[in-house]
C-alpha cells in the first residue's frame, strides 16, 4: 500500500491543499489545521455556516512564518500572524479548543467575503475535529463511485489527510485499534471510523451542495446503521517525515 496522495488546510475548513511531503507531528501534520475562524460569540466556523470558504485558499509556511490567504476574486492577505487575546471555543458541543486570535487584516479580508463578522485563531495545538489524522483508501471512493453511479466523486470531498492506494474498499476499517507505519519512521494508531457530516455534501472547489452524499454512503455501507463512516481517524504515536509515494504498512497488534 502506498500513500497516494496527502492533503492539508492549515486554516481549517478553507481550500484543501495538495503536498508532496509533510511532517507528521504529535498534533498531526505541522501545517494543518494550525488556524480556524469564530464568530463574535466564539462559535466556531466552518463550511457548514459558510460554504464558500473552500474557494479561499491559505498557505502557511513556518521558517520563516508567513500565513498567506488567496481570494477567487485575485485578492491576497499575507504576513506573519501576531497572536493576540486568548480565546475559547466549543467544537461541534464536544469539546473547547484553545486558541489566540490574529490581528491584521485577516479576519477583516474573510468577514468580508464571508458577508459575516469572522475572526482569525491560531490554536493552541491544532484545530482538528476528533483525532488530528484522518486516512482514506481509494479502494473506498472506487466503491462509493461504483454503487453510486456517480463516477466524479473525489477524494477531496472527504478532506482526508492521507488518501491511500493498494488496500481494500474500507481495508482501512480493520485498522481501528492497530498502528500503522506511514514512510519510514511516521507512525499512528488509527482510533475510530470517520462519521461523516454534512460538509461532505458540498462541492470541494465552490462549496456548492450538490451531492446527497451522506444518502449515498448509507445507501450501500448497510453494516452500520447508526452512523454514516467514510474512512479513519487517527493520533500519532511517532513522529517522522512522510512523502507522496511513501509505503504504508499496518504494524503488528491486535486490532479494535
Amino acid at each position: 500500500m502506498l500513500v497516494e496522495a496527502i492533503y492539508i488546510s492549515p486554516v481549517k475548513s478553507l481550500a484543501l491543499l495538495p503536498m508532496p511531503r509533510v511532517t507528521l507531528g504529535k498534533h498531526g501534520i505541522v501545517e494543518d489545521r494550525r488556524f480556524f475562524l469564530v464568530s463574535d460569540r466564539a462559535r466556531l466556523v466552518t463550511q457548514r455556516e459558510v460554504a464558500p470558504l473552500t474557494q479561499v485558499r491559505a498557505a502557511y509556511a513556518l521558517e520563516p512564518e508567513v500565513l498567506r490567504l488567496e481570494f477567487p476574486d485575485g485578492r491576497v492577505v499575507e504576513g506573519t500572524p501576531v497572536s493576540g487575546e486568548p480565546i475559547t471555543a466549543r467544537f461541534f458541543g464536544q469539546r473547547d479548543v484553545e486558541g489566540f486570535v490574529v490581528g491584521g487584516g485577516w479576519g477583516a479580508a474573510l468577514s468580508e467575503f464571508a458577508g459575516v463578522r469572522l475572526r482569525l485563531v491560531r490554536s493552541a495545538k491544532s484545530a482538528f475535529d476528533g483525532f488530528p489524522v484522518s486516512m482514506l483508501s481509494a479502494a473506498s471512493v472506487e466503491a462509493l463511485r461504483a454503487s453510486s453511479g456517480e463516477g466524479s466523486i473525489s477524494e477531496r470531498r472527504f478532506r482526508p489527510n492521507f488518501y491511500i492506494s493498494g488496500c481494500d474498499a474500507h481495508g482501512e476499517d480493520a485498522w481501528i485499534g492497530g498502528a500503522v507505519r506511514l514512510g519510514a519512521t511516521a507512525v499512528v494508531r488509527v482510533r475510530m471510523a470517520d462519521p461523516r457530516c454534512d460538509m461532505t455534501t458540498h462541492h470541494p472547489e465552490t462549496g456548492v451542495r450538490d451531492m446527497k452524499t451522506l444518502t449515498l454512503i448509507s445507501a450501500y455501507r448497510t453494516d452500520q446503521p447508526q452512523e454514516v463512516n467514510f474512512g479513519v481517524y487517527a493520533s500519532v504515536e511517532q513522529a517522522g517525515e512522510v512523502a507522496v509515494g511513501d509505503e504504508v504498512v499496518p504494524l503488528e497488534g491486535e486490532p479494535r
